[in-house]
């Protein structure tokens, strides 16, 4: 499996495994919520209380339909989309909360673990504030109870949950890392609201307490900020019985309404403490609030229902975090196996919990009597409060001892077995270091121990019983490998580090190659112990021959190979290929270095050189070597870094001086070719010439004549004329572009130059039945340094095209522009309402030759064309497909703004103007064609001139001078 594909696999587990605590959670909450309904109906009947059931009743109808959504669609790839659909409970709790007030904001806290589950992206967080920042606004605008003193307080609670949940639920752990982090961020929020409460709504009298409070608050947050990521038991239970006396004095000297701190007094006591204490002092400040309530003389009519809410939310909160501290924990490798005894821990306290309820019973017979009676009289109810707190001791002190007796147990057994596996371990770490060939000499550098095992001693040929120290190691390391192995020892020693090197040991009989690797760890008593691991790598060294046999046959390819060292630049070794290719022997490589064979680098830059070749991971250069006569010649190098405590560089080089030499050749046909096309373009230059002449003759004679109105053929021959004289002109564009690219700018404005060539397109488009459209902004009509020519050939080319072949009936040309700084950017759409082009051949219609699906005539070239004029404009040109539902094609370019100021626009020439301006007028006019001669002749005399014609420039100067 791919790791890309090991990734997905990953993290759609993570995913599934995300949904389903999400699922279980939501559960949790929705189960004992419906419960509270059942409690809610029945308590009435039994203390004969009258309130009313609405706001509960429609929370609850929503959760059981939640509920069944939840279990149905468990293993659905539907479940986040279902999840999401929960939040529309919190928004029902607004509406409720606007109506009944604070009876239905007391399931805000509820509401805030219910959204953080069911939202569980990266806006859960924002989301969940906003909606209790709108249960508040509800709260105030709406028409249900206030009642300030409580509902301060559950808005704030509900605040201060939002950010230590979220980063539990996103985290998915419980470890003390995690906890700590979340009690800090409590701390802050919570001095945060004290700090706005201290500023915006406290009296005079109440400023010292809360300014006191506020520092007790910042002091945890700073305290808990810069704790360790293991926070000691005993300072938890210290801070659990401080938070705990200052919730109790809260309720002695304030009554029921500190009783609504408790979702927050109970998630305090889930992140400090183990999860059974918290779960006793959370049920202990569920029985405070309660003797509270019942200890009020003057209650308000809002508070019966209030407290019947409270209690069995209070327990709902508390057993969803007794729930999500054990969901978490068990995907928290700190605290897992804590996690997988959280079942019987839990039998243990049901058990003893039902051992002291029966306790209580039989010492307190008959006083369930006084319990039937409703209001209870303060006497029973202190007696109540006293029994379940002593029941909660009872259980609390049983259950703990139990729990913790078991523990200790359970510690016992798995100590054994740790004994029976280390022993285990050690045989199968023998067994595994035998039958990978590994060899083992471990030294404790504080007490001088050593131990080795049978491999070490097999590899050196030593008997099994002998003792096999360090000494007697290292006098069988080969002399040649003695000093470079001593150095690796030294440094890897001084700096702890980790290092492996590959050396040989000389036997009787034998040299081996070995591969040692060094290590230091710590043992239980801090000790410093050094493990080399050895293997036999002979049998590598063999295979490295036969690798280098392979590279011989590189060779014959006329591939030379060399190694280098990678530190110092020296030859280890080169090939025969490589010697040949340099006119040496492999020999005269020894002590050389890779400065004395590339002439590009010397002894100062080859260093540098070769680390950046290492650390940039540079595989191929080209460079130059030196032959053994001194002459140069090129190379292609390929370079293979092997790392090690030496590492070395593997170099293969290839003569380039052949390539180069057919480089060479082609750039030559190259050069003929371009010569070759410059002696057609002479060519047609001639051809095209000698073409116009006469076609421009036979024009003139056309408009002499008056062909066009000649029927029947008349005009169909001067169209066929104006083709040829077209394909003349796209043709020399293709043949000579630097013609066409020849630079004439002139100051002009873009929108006056294109109302231009539309004016004098105008009469031909009618007679194509095609209407152009012109709009330009103010911008466009800045003047510019502009190739009015090349514009004109674009606009000229793209309406005809549009016009020709689109089959539409009207165009189109908007030019819009920009100015930043000197420089105009101008935009020109040019659209039809035509067929438009085929996806398929949009590509290739800016190529020579390239046509679309138009049945007209034509040569293809008008779009190459104007793609090689839009150099000229320094743009571009490309196809869109227009709105108006043919072609587009848009061109994009930037002209310099001109400092000469503006242009105005160039009136276009009147077809009426006055024809009798030549009249009596003497005309000279030299010419050396003689059709062109009575041509122009005659058309002079039309307009009344009295024309001297002359065949070249000498007759017409003596024509000149012979004048009167």
């Amino acid at each position: 499996m791919s790791k890309h594909h090991h990734g997905m696999v990953s993290t759609t587990l993570k995913s599934h495994e995300t949904l389903e605590l999400s699922r279980k959670l939501l559960l949790g909450l929705i189960a004992p919520t419906l419960a509270l309904v059942v409690l809610v109906n029945l308590l009435p009947q039994i203390f004969a209380i009258t309130l009313s059931t609405t706001p509960t009743g429609v929370i609850a109808a929503i959760f059981t339909l939640y509920a069944l959504g939840l279990i149905l669609l468990r293993n659905s790839r539907f479940l986040p989309q279902a999840m999401l659909i929960g939040l529309a409970v919190p928004l029902s709790g607004i509406a409720l909360i606007y109506a009944n007030g604070v009876i239905a904001l007391i399931f805000a806290p509820i509401i805030v673990f219910f959204t953080l589950l069911a939202c569980r992206g990266r806006y859960a967080l924002a989301l969940t504030t906003v909606l209790v920042l709108a249960s508040a606004a509800a709260l105030f605008l709406g028409s249900g109870e206030l009642a300030l003193p409580y509902s301060v307080r559950i808005l704030a609670v509900a605040l201060a949950l939002i950010w230590p949940l979220h980063t539990l639920l996103s985290s998915e752990g419980w470890s003390s890392e995690i906890r700590i982090k979340a009690l800090s961020q409590l701390f802050l929020v919570l001095a945060l609201l004290e700090i706005f409460v201290f500023a915006n709504v406290a009296t005079a009298a109440e400023r010292i307490p809360i300014a006191i409070l506020v520092l007790t608050l910042a002091s945890f947050w700073w305290l808990f900020r810069k704790a360790d990521r293991q926070f000691s038991l005993i300072k938890a239970r210290l801070f659990a019985l401080f938070i705990s006396v200052l919730f109790g004095a809260a309720i002695l000297n304030s009554g029921f309404a500190p009783a609504m701190l408790v979702p927050l007094f109970s998630l305090m006591l889930y992140l400090a403490l183990p999860r059974t204490e918290a779960l006793f002092f959370s049920i202990a400040s569920v029985l405070l609030g309660s003797h509270a309530y019942f200890s009020m003389t003057n209650s308000a009519q809002y508070l019966e229902p209030l407290f019947m809410r409270w209690l069995p939310l209070s327990f709902i909160f508390i057993a969803v975090m007794h729930q999500m501290s054990i969901l978490l924990a068990k995907r928290s490798a700190e605290t897992k196996q804590s996690a997988e005894s959280a079942v019987s821990d839990l039998l243990i306290i049901l058990a003893m919990s039902l051992v002291s309820l029966i306790l209580l019973t039989v010492i307190h017979h008959g006083f369930d009597g006084h319990l039937r009676q409703f209001p209870l009289a303060q006497e029973d109810i202190n007696v109540l409060t006293m029994n379940a707190f002593a029941w909660l001791l009872i259980t609390w002190t049983s259950s703990s001892f139990l729990i913790n007796f078991r523990r200790l147990q359970r510690k016992q057994v798995e100590l054994e077995r740790m004994t029976q596996r280390a022993d285990l371990t050690s045989i199968q770490l023998e067994l595994a270091t035998r039958s990978a060939g590994m060899g083992v000499f471990q030294h404790n550098l504080a007490t001088g121990e050593i131990i080795t095992n049978s491999e070490l001693k097999k590899i050196f040929e030593v008997d099994p019983e002998a003792e096999f120290g360090r000494d007697q190691m290292m006098s069988k390391v080969h002399p040649q490998d003695r000093e470079r192995l001593g150095e690796f020892r030294k440094l890897h020693t001084a700096q702890q580090r980790t290092g492996t090197v590959e050396h040989r040991i000389l036997l009787s009989n034998k040299v081996k190659w070995v591969r040692s690797t060094l290590s230091f760890e710590k043992n239980s008593k801090g000790e410093t112990i050094t493990s080399i691991a050895i293997f036999d790598i002979s049998d590598l060294m063999e295979r490295e021959l036969e690798l280098n046999s392979a590279y011989d046959g590189l060779a014959q390819a006329g591939i030379g190979i060399e190694w280098i060292d990678a530190t110092t630049g020296a030859y280890l070794k080169v090939s025969d290929q490589l010697a040949q290719m340099h006119g040496m022997s492999v020999e005269e490589f020894e002590g050389l270095h890779i400065w004395d064979v590339d002439s590009v680098h010397t002894r100062e830059n080859s260093a540098p050189f070769l680390e950046s070749l290492i650390e940039n991971g540079v595989t191929k250069i080209t460079t130059r070597h030196r032959k053994r006569d001194g002459s140069e010649f090129p190379v292609a190098v390929d370079i293979i870094y092997e790392a090690g405590s030496s590492p070395i560089l593997v170099v293969f080089v290839r003569d380039l001086t052949e390539q180069l030499e057919q480089n060479a050749q082609l750039e030559q046909a190259l050069k003929e070719l371009e010569q070759r096309r410059d002696r057609q373009a002479q060519m047609f230059s001639i051809i095209g010439h000698e073409l116009r002449t006469p076609l421009a003759s036979i024009r003139m004679m056309y408009d002499a004549l008056n062909l066009e109105q000649q029927q029947p053929y008349g005009a169909q021959i001067v169209q066929t004329h104006d083709s040829v004289m077209e394909i003349l002109n796209d043709l020399r564009v293709v043949v000579q572009p630097e013609r066409a690219k020849e630079q004439n700018i002139s100051v002009d404005s873009p929108a006056h130059a294109v109302e231009r060539t539309l004016g004098s397109m105008r009469e031909w488009l009618a007679t194509q039945g095609f209407v152009s459209h012109l709009s330009y902004d103010l911008r466009a009509t800045t003047s510019v340094e502009l190739n009015a020519g090349a514009l004109r050939q674009i606009i000229t080319n793209l309406v005809k095209n549009a016009a020709i072949h689109s089959g539409g009936t009207d165009g189109w040309v908007t030019l819009k522009g920009s100015i930043d700084a000197d420089t105009l950017n101008l935009c020109i759409d040019v659209e039809d309402n035509g067929l438009g082009i085929a996806e398929t051949k949009r590509a290739a219609i800016f190529e020579a030759f390239g046509r679309g699906d138009s049945k007209a005539e034509g040569t293809g070239l008008g779009l190459y064309i104007i793609r090689e004029l839009t150099d000229l404009l320094n743009g571009q040109v490309s196809y869109f497909e227009s709105d108006r539902g043919g072609a587009g094609f848009r061109v994009v370019c930037s002209l310099a703004i001109s400092t000469q100021g503006s242009v105005a626009p160039t009136e276009l020439p009147d077809d009426t103007s006055d024809t009798d301006s030549l009249a009596g007028k003497r005309v000279l006019f030299a010419e050396d064609q003689l059709t062109l001669q009575l041509l122009t002749k005659s058309l002079l005399e039309k307009a009344g001139a009295k024309p001297t014609l002359a065949s070249n420039g000498v007759e017409a100067l003596m024509a000149y001078e012979a004048q009167p």
